[in-house]
């Protein structure tokens, strides 16, 4: 490929990426192939590989997520797998100011619609080891997951405590 294809290809990705473009990932995995077919002919330093490899995996739902819901703090990460992709979700928490206002119940409602349309199951552990001392406890974790269909994994497929799956 020649270095002018290359960027048109990586511009037509950007432009994707930023419109929330539903062709992005189409885009993003062609590019992903080229720039791992570059790798195997060592044509480009493996940092350069990495980084625009690295940039280009977040994916629709994260970034949707972060542009829609600033005022929460939240790790997610997706994972593709030949079984069907998932979503695992880290921590959530809503910024001080914002508590009490629907806005961690909105941000639940939107990862689930988007998660739904991705057909993507969301896992997570109902841990309260990061809650400030207003946050909620374990057990108010776990009925507030349930109010957004989550369900109590089967205890023999736990890898930690309290593990919550939302099936798409």
């Amino acid at each position: 490929m020649t270095l002018l294809a290359m960027t048109v290809l990586m511009n037509k990705v950007y432009k994707a990426y930023e419109e929330n473009d539903p062709k992005f990932k189409e885009y993003q995995q062609e590019l992903v192939m080229v720039l791992d077919a570059m790798k195997n002919k060592k044509e480009k330093k493996e940092k350069m590989y990495l980084s625009f490899k690295d940039i280009l995996m977040e994916s629709g739902v994260k970034k949707t997520i972060k542009r829609e819901f600033p005022e929460v703090r939240f790790n997610l990460e997706e994972h593709d797998h030949p079984d069907g992709n998932f979503i695992v979700l880290n921590i959530v928490v809503v910024k001080y100011k914002e508590r009490s206002k629907g806005t961690g119940t909105e941000f639940m409602r939107r990862l689930v619609e988007l998660a739904d349309q991705e057909q993507e199951d969301i896992f997570l552990s109902a841990d309260d080891s990061y809650a400030e001392k207003d946050g909620m406890n374990k057990k108010m974790l776990i009925k507030w997951y349930k109010k957004f269909g989550f369900k109590d994994k089967p205890k023999s497929e736990q890898r930690n405590k309290n593990t919550m799956v939302y099936y798409h």
